[in-house]
């Protein structure tokens, strides 16, 4: 398989790694709430579903 074939999924997988680590920073802040999440609390707000 020559370089050609395989480059998009190179760059799907690069891709993929990008999002997954944004993902996780962007996580970490709202659970500590950081930055732009400052002051938000996941404690605050119940969500129900009723059936």
């Amino acid at each position: 398989m020559e370089y050609t074939e395989c480059k998009h999924i190179i760059l799907g997988l690069i891709f993929l790694k990008y999002i997954s680590d944004s993902f996780e920073q962007h996580f970490a802040k709202l659970k500590e709430g950081e930055g732009e999440y400052e002051g938000a609390d996941s404690r605050k707000y119940k969500y129900r579903l009723d059936h």
